[in-house]
């Protein structure tokens, strides 16, 4: 007979919606087409399901069914108004009335009486239902309030077409079956929320990380996660942070549904950016210098990070005219050609991005000469330092190092260490590394890389003002690698170092940050002009400089000379020295940075391939390594044979042939020649720059050899036979009172 109740409604279902419990996607109230009958009668039954319905139907009762104790919609409240409704409460669905008692005043609720649940099944026992209700309804009471954050009633957050609650302490998902009944799945063993949204701009890009806070349904939290949002959908996050302890509902829908449901509980999340680099920044239409602390200029707070390895670099509030003088006197610790390029790079590296300085600073010497606690010393204007706490070392790798002095933008960083290994390949592989940050320093450029896509990635490139530190001179590279950076020497027979006064300046080290801090305050405002200021500066010396040989070299002494006198213009502002003071620091200062330049144009000529070449060639014959015959007679040394590798009438012990001489000049076999020199070259760890052909076309360019038109080599008929030779007059090997031209 319940059978038969339930298939009346297909039999009596005419066509259109009004029968139908859902149109499209809206879930509908069942039995509208009797709502005009019901307003006569002025009360209702409310019921669940079709059956039920048409049971009360059946013993003439008004009502109307909904879908289920899960279904209720506020909206249907309006079909109750001007008649009183009663709700029949299942004993399943205690929570029911609550429900619609919150949208429908005046409600009064129907316990289901004892031996069974609904109308239904009350008809089926024979039941009189319509006397039945009529008692019951004398009976009938108001629904007890339900909180809105109950245990029974969660709450539903509809996000993206779907309703995510938790329950039990578990993130759920509310779907539908195909009758429009609610069905609720688990999607973990633990519920969660996105606490905090962080925006980390590291001036070339914005990645978004979030703060993820969760705990399990026994009511134990999780660790804080942090998770970056291009990870976030994968949910592999969740076994890295949490462990076996968080489960995730299996199912191919259901990770999705896990990600849309952690999203639906975050709305708001607290939003945040977080600074990750140091330098000039325009926040908010004003100047401010960021740094470990925050940010130096007027203007609202600044959340900066540098990472775990730059948290050094952090300033204090500015300092007055005790942290100036403190600064001064690093110019004592040593001789003016140590100090005064040192103080004028740190008063020069918050320009660094801003003006695109393009050279970096060499300091190099033996073990124990104090190069790195120098660097320190210096570096300490920028946070608090020793040579132990350096920030980079040549011993990273190549990738570290771009990011490093990309994200020092406008700030010093050091570089300690460069010692080239024993193993030849090891050496070639650390020289190789630092000429190629130098030349990247030196262009403001980066290295061209792909990701897996093939995609452009970000090209990080240096952004500060590099101050490297070894006990040699890059070794093997070309002159344009040379003239990126000025080396200064740390001789300590020639440069001592005052240990009494270095101490001192160790101890008043903590004052040098308080310094910076004055400065930078003081140039915030006005760093537009500064700027502009610092350029035209940087043109009238670079002018005054022009009598050395590279033209590089100038530029470089013209920024050491523009460092100091910003070093010079911020001491006098602070009263710590007198304009005379100033004009006379900064006449000495030039003469300094005048004879820096001059030293290294000497260097940066001798590293000149073909200079490089004729002076280990020359070297070879004067050791007796190797030698070269009478172009005429076989056998025979050439005029000047002892220095030419003979012994009086015979070769030295062991010497190499690899060519013939007459009384002018030199003929070289090429291969020979070529060989024995890069051999001798690598013996001293170092290498020649060019190859073979560029080589000899180097030494016809500037004049040490003379080719035939078409090639760089000569055909020379030498003790009865035409050979191919490099031509090259003795005046240019330094016979015959010649001297090696350049």
């Amino acid at each position: 007979e319940k059978k038969t109740l339930i298939s009346t409604r297909r039999r009596i279902a005419r066509s259109g919606d009004k029968f139908r419990w859902r149109k499209g996607d809206k879930l509908l109230v069942y039995g509208l087409w009797e709502l005009a009958a019901i307003q006569e009668t002025g009360w209702c039954l409310i019921v669940e399901g079709e059956s039920d319905f048409l049971t009360a139907w059946l013993h003439k009762i008004p009502a109307l069914a909904i879908p289920g104790k899960e279904t209720w919609r506020p909206e249907w409240a309006k079909y109750f108004e001007g008649v009183q409704p009663y709700l029949w409460q299942e004993p399943d669905a205690p929570e029911l009335p609550g429900k619609v008692g919150k949208d429908i005043p005046g409600l009064l609720v129907i316990p289901a009486p004892d031996g069974f649940k609904d109308i239904s099944e009350a008809h089926l026992q024979g039941k009189d239902v319509a006397a039945l209700i009529a008692d019951l309804k004398a009976q009938a009471r108001p629904p007890a309030p339900v909180s809105d954050h109950s245990e029974s009633e969660p709450d539903k957050i509809p996000w993206v077409g779907h309703n995510y609650f938790v329950e039990r302490g578990r993130l759920c998902l509310e779907q539908y079956d195909r009758q429009g009944m609610p069905r609720t799945s688990y999607l973990a063993n633990f519920q969660a929320r996105i606490t905090e949204e962080i925006t980390r701009d590291d001036g070339l890009k914005a990645v978004k990380e979030f703060l993820v806070k969760a705990s399990l349904d026994t009511g134990r939290p999780l660790p804080l996660a942090q998770i970056q949002a291009r990870e976030f959908d994968s949910l592999a996050w969740i076994r890295r942070e949490w462990g076996s302890a968080a489960a995730v509902a299996p199912g191919r829908s259901l990770g999705p549904h896990l990600v849309n449901g952690i999203m639906a509980h975050s709305q708001g999340a607290r939003r945040r950016t977080v600074y990750a680099h140091s330098g000039w920044r325009q926040i908010g239409g004003l100047w401010r210098y960021l740094h470990g602390g925050g940010a130096i200029g007027r203007g609202d707070p600044v959340e900066v990070d540098l990472g775990e390895n730059l948290g050094l670099y952090h300033l204090p509030e500015p300092g007055g005219v005790e942290a100036a003088h403190a600064s001064l006197r690093f110019l004592d610790i040593g001789p003016w050609e140590i100090t005064a390029p040192l103080i004028a790079c740190v008063y020069l590296a918050p320009f660094a991005d801003l003006c695109k300085i393009d050279f970096s600073l060499w300091i190099y010497g033996p073990t124990g000469s104090l190069k790195s606690t120098l660097a320190a010393l210096a570096l300490s204007h920028f946070g608090n330092f020793s040579r132990t706490t350096l920030p980079g070392s040549w011993l990273s790798t190549a990738n570290s190092l771009e990011k490093l002095c990309f994200a020092l933008k406008d700030s010093l960083a050091v570089i300690d260490d460069f010692i080239p290994p024993s193993s030849p390949k090891e050496s070639h592989a650390q020289t190789e590394k630092a000429a190629r940050l130098i030349y990247q320093a030196g262009n403001r450029s980066a290295r061209g890389r792909l990701a897996a896509d093939l995609s452009a990635r970000p090209n990080y490139y240096p952004r500060c003002l590099i101050i490297s530190t070894g006990e040699m001179l890059l070794p093997g590279q070309r002159q344009s690698a040379t003239a990126r950076y000025l080396g200064i020497e740390l001789d300590p027979n020639r440069t001592p170092i005052d240990k009494a006064l270095l101490t001192a300046a160790q101890g008043e080290a903590h004052l040098y940050p308080g310094a910076m801090a004055a400065y930078l305050a003081d140039l915030a405002p006005r760093l537009e002009d500064a700027q502009a200021e610092i350029k035209d500066l940087w043109e009238g010396y670079r002018t005054a400089f022009q009598s050395t040989a590279h033209l590089r070299i100038p530029e470089i002494q013209a920024w050491l000379a523009v460092g100091f006198e910003m070093f010079l213009r911020f001491q006098a502002r602070m009263g710590a020295i007198t304009q005379d003071q100033e004009y006379e620091m900064l006449k000495r200062a030039w003469r300094v940075f005048e004879a820096l330049g001059e030293k290294h144009s000497r260097i940066i000529e001798g590293e000149r391939p073909t200079l490089k070449f004729l002076a280990v060639l020359q070297e070879l014959f004067l050791q007796g390594r190797i030698y070269v015959e009478s172009a005429s007679i076989a056998g025979i040394p050439p005029q000047g044979g002892e220095s030419l590798g003979w012994e009086g009438t015979e070769p030295a012990r062991n010497a190499e042939f690899v060519g013939w001489a007459d009384e002018n000049s030199l003929y070289l076999m090429p291969e020979t020649a070529l060989r024995v020199v890069n051999e001798a070259i690598r013996r001293q760890g170092d290498f020649l720059s060019l190859g073979r052909n560029d080589l000899l076309a180097a030494l016809a360019r500037e004049g040490f050899i003379e080719p035939a038109k078409d090639k760089s080599t000569r055909l020379k008929w030498i003790q009865g036979t035409a050979r191919r030779v490099i031509f090259m007059p003795l005046s240019k090997l330094g016979h015959e009172g010649g001297e090696v031209e350049t």
